[in-house]
């Protein structure tokens, strides 16, 4: 008898006797067979998307008590797919089992064949797969796309099925460098086999340049990615210098530089306000200028002004659909002159002074020359003779007035600065000096021997005087008596003669005797009466 099945062990139906009755017996064979093992794979057909990777799990089993190391290896057909397992080797003991995992990947799609050889000793066994590799395209229909600054373009975006490749395909962007912004619409495509989808890709900026526009396609762990070249036309417009400062009555001017951004090309018009509006004018030669791709033109813009101050200037250059705007800050400088106090009073043979005081106005900055114009009678001076100033700065100067000449005098202080000039006035009253006068009520005195006599001194105060006077005597020849002071009567005050009577005891002769202090109005002075 021999076995008609697969299984390891064989049923055998026999009958026991020669001769009736015989007996039926029933039995089971395990034929001998040597350790063996079989390798299985789940699943047997795998899709894999391109760039991605797929796996199967290989099982191993032990038959007829094989024990043992089996080592595994792969065979792809045709080439263009990667196939290893993991582990490349499974120890069996007797009636187990062990696992290993294929995992395959490709970035080319097609149909592939997988054949997974098991060796085990002298055993060999194998299994084989279907690998299906599918993926996607993506495509564009422009490349790269030129708008002005402002507006927007647009461009499809295809999405194709390849080698069977279903599911859904997300859409992002991405923009180097910064200044363009894209969108999506719609931001996902679902494709079927063999069938394709779009997407819309728009793109505005206000920024002139060149910009790119990566467009990425991702399914599971997948991603695809185009470029599109976005070059957006336009032009800048600067200012140098931003800021200009002159003195009034001269001028100042600033160059303009337009330059060409993203290709732009064509005649750019200039344009300028002057805020605030009365006061400065503004001129800018050539008016045009024209731009070619990449290039850059000029233009200078010359300012003058009737009035001291502040200005903002706006350089407007125009190409329609295009504008753009840029500033600048005109200082118009001038300085203010002032005198404190504005008028001085002196006496004659003195002097005084007065404060002349500049300022810097609108930034003005700069060195000033003072000089002083005085009428005949009164000398006049400045010290220093030039003040420098710096923006909104201040400085000062001192004016020396003296005369000996009573009267009202105007002194013209004037500052000057390049085409600048400013004046104050000084008003000078010169007084005569305070004074006193003294006088005595005789010329002359006639005193017998032995007796006495008197004679008044007078003394006066003359333009405001005020002050101590001293009175003393001196006598010639000796022989006669001193003064001493008695009185005061309004503004003068009266001195009276007295004598000292000789007698036997006192030595005959003149004595000189300091008559004291007495004080009027005003400083001091000296004065001698004879008599």
């Amino acid at each position: 008898m021999r076995a008609t099945g697969t299984s390891p062990t064989l049923d055998l139906v026999y009958a026991q006797g020669t001769s009736s009755p015989t007996t039926i017996r029933f039995t089971r064979l395990s034929p001998f067979n040597p350790p063996s093992f079989n390798i299985a794979a789940s699943p047997t057909a795998v899709t894999v998307q391109a760039g991605s990777s797929g796996t199967s799990t290989l099982t191993l089993t032990s038959l007829y008590s094989f024990t043992g190391v089996v080592t595994l290896s792969t065979i792809v057909s045709p080439s263009g797919l990667t196939a290893a397992t993991s582990p490349a080797s499974v120890s069996l003991t007797s009636g187990g089992t062990g696992t290993s995992t294929l995992t395959m990947s490709s970035t080319s799609t097609g149909n592939y064949t997988v054949t997974v050889i098991a060796t085990g000793g002298s055993i060999t066994r194998s299994v084989t797969l279907a690998v299906k590799v599918v993926d996607f395209a993506t495509s564009t229909g422009s490349s790269s796309l030129s708008i002005l600054a402002t507006q927007s373009a647009t461009s499809s975006i295809t999405l194709k099925s390849l080698g069977g490749f279903t599911g859904s395909i997300t859409l992002t962007t991405a923009v180097s460098p910064s200044g363009l912004t894209a969108s999506m619409n719609p931001t996902s495509v679902s494709l079927t086999p063999v069938s394709s989808g779009t997407s819309t890709l728009t793109v505005t900026s206000s920024t002139g340049g060149a910009y790119t526009v990566t467009v990425t396609g991702t399914s599971g762990g997948v991603s695809h990615s185009i470029q599109i070249t976005v070059n957006v036309a336009d032009y800048t417009v600067s200012t140098n210098p931003s800021t200009v400062g002159f003195p009034l009555g001269s001028s100042g001017s600033s160059t303009i530089t337009l330059t060409s951004l993203g290709g732009f090309s064509g005649n750019v018009g200039l344009a300028a306000s002057a805020s605030p509006s009365a006061g400065l004018t503004v001129s800018c030669t050539p008016s045009s200028a024209s731009l070619t791709s990449g290039g850059s033109a000029t233009s200078t813009c010359t300012f003058s002004a009737s009035t001291e101050g502040t200005y903002t200037v706006t350089i407007t250059a125009s190409s329609s659909p295009l504008s753009h705007a840029t500033t600048v800050t005109v200082g118009v400088g001038d300085f203010s002159i002032s005198a404190i106090p504005a008028t001085v009073t002196i006496s004659t043979g003195s002097s005084g002074t007065s404060t002349i005081n500049l300022s810097s106005l609108s930034s003005f900055a700069g060195t000033i020359s003072l000089s002083a114009s005085a009428p005949s009678g009164l000398t006049a001076t400045v010290n220093p003779t030039s003040v420098s100033l710096s923006s909104g700065g201040s400085g000062s100067s001192t004016l020396t007035v003296s005369s000996s000449t009573v009267g009202s005098y105007t002194i013209n202080v004037t500052g000057t600065s390049g085409s600048l000039s400013h004046s104050t006035t000084v008003t000078v009253s010169v007084t005569l000096a305070p004074d006193f006068s003294i006088s005595s009520s005789t010329s002359s005195l006639t005193v017998q021997s032995g007796f006495s006599g008197t004679s008044t001194i007078n003394l006066a105060s003359l333009n405001g005087f005020s002050g101590t006077v001293t009175l003393a005597t001196s006598v010639l020849p000796s022989g006669s008596t001193a003064f001493n002071p008695r009185q005061l009567h309004g503004d003068c005050y009266r001195y009276k003669r007295f004598s000292f009577p000789l007698n036997p005891s006192h030595r005959t002769g003149c004595r000189l005797h300091n008559l004291g202090q007495h004080k009027l109005p005003h400083g001091a002075a000296w004065h001698i009466i004879q008599f």
